[in-house]
């Protein structure tokens, strides 16, 4: 009685994979008889007999080949293999509309955000600070001269102390919020559009006086609204280029978005004939040329890489590695992304420093010329005032 059991049971599971693999040929040919592919806990329930020397019926259900037949069955999909896409195609005429976005702090009140402080170098320490044989002389903030002793006193005047609160605006009484300045926008999912793959920006470690983070920042950025940037954008398999423009040596350390370290070079100080002025000061640093360098190896993965150096704890930058040119960072906390291709994308909202209430969101693009608008809001700032 056994074997006939037995012979029941294997003859089911022939028959449940026959029907899996032939189901295109079954719907195309009404002559032969169709076959159901029912779920696991469904074939549990009502078309296994008892099997002698088993625990009721779990190992047969959990059986190699009855999962693979369900698996095989959602792959294919009514005929329909799964396509995993990976790479962004251009096309120019592919239909579009626009997403605009607003990244906010909603506050009945205004919070009223501190002004900029310089750096305590003692909470930052410089490994191995450089100590000049006697003071040297620097113009300073307005184009006076300072007198310094060496790498410590450079910063202390120069550099602003990272907080949240330097990517807090002003307050909007209309909307009773605060705008969030330097949030990152990235599109997913969008695998064809007009725009081009991103190539990359250049950067460099500088001292500035920018409203936010100072460090490592995208080069030509020193100077756009008080604004130092330290966060790019790039396609996969590229490389990064930074140069060292600081009147001080540099150790860059280069990782992966798992945090490995990929790279770690040192870099001689900044070199020049011409007098030394901190690199904020615009009419010098328009006319600097750029320092030593050195190049990252090449991006291979989507994610985010950093740059940091290892002697300023301060100094860092984020690359995105994107898979499409679709990304964004605001100064103002407003966003405009142009030629969005019609469909359902999914958004994911970056800081560096604060923290959104929501990382992504679903959206749609429902036809040419139309406009979504999301607005992301963002927690309060927990650094001290």
């Amino acid at each position: 009685m056994s074997k006939i059991k037995m012979i029941s049971i294997i003859g089911a599971v022939s028959l449940i994979l026959s029907a899996c693999g032939s189901s295109s040929k079954v719907n195309n040919d009404e002559s032969k008889p169709k076959f159901t592919i029912k779920d696991p806990e469904e074939v549990k329930k009502d078309d296994l007999p008892d099997v002698e020397g088993v625990e009721k019926q779990k190992d047969l259900v959990n059986n190699t080949e009855v999962r693979a037949a369900k698996e095989l069955q959602e792959a294919v999909q009514v005929g329909k293999e799964k396509v995993i896409r990976d790479e962004y195609l251009v096309n120019t005429t592919i239909a579009c509309g626009n997403l605009k976005s607003k990244c906010v702090i909603k506050s009945p009140q205004d919070l009223k955000p501190p002004k900029n402080k310089l750096i305590n170098i003692k909470k930052w320490p410089i490994k191995n600070p450089i100590i000049h044989p006697k003071p040297q002389t620097y113009f300073s903030r307005r184009g006076s001269m300072k007198e310094l002793k060496g790498e410590e006193d450079y910063y202390a005047i120069i550099t602003n102390e990272p907080s949240q609160w330097l990517y807090v605006r002003q307050y909007d009484k209309v909307n009773n919020w605060h705008t969030v300045s330097d949030a990152v926008l990235i599109l997913h999912d969008l695998w064809e559009g007009p725009l081009p793959l991103l190539e990359g920006d250049i950067l460099a470690s500088s001292a500035s006086a920018g409203r936010h983070r100072d460090g490592i920042t995208v080069k030509g950025s020193y100077h756009g609204n008080g604004n130092t940037v330290n966060v790019t954008f790039t396609s996969r398999k590229r490389k990064i280029l930074v140069h060292n423009n600081d009147w001080f040596p540099e150790e860059f350390i280069f990782k992966d978005p798992l945090g490995k370290i990929i790279k770690q070079e040192k870099l001689a100080a900044y070199d020049s004939k011409d007098q030394k002025t901190f690199h904020w000061y615009h009419g010098i640093t328009q006319r600097m040329i750029d320092g030593p360098q050195v190049k990252s190896p090449i991006l291979e993965m989507a994610g985010i890489y950093t740059i940091e150096s290892a002697r300023c704890p301060w100094k860092i930058c984020y690359i995105h590695v994107l898979k499409n040119p679709y990304a964004k960072i605001s100064d103002d906390g407003s966003f405009n992304f142009k030629k969005v291709p019609v469909g359902k994308y999914k958004l994911e909202v970056w800081h560096q420093s604060l923290k959104p209430k929501q990382r992504y969101y679903d959206f749609e693009i429902e036809a040419r010329g139309s406009t979504t608008k999301i607005l992301i809001e963002f927690e309060l700032p927990t650094d001290k005032k």
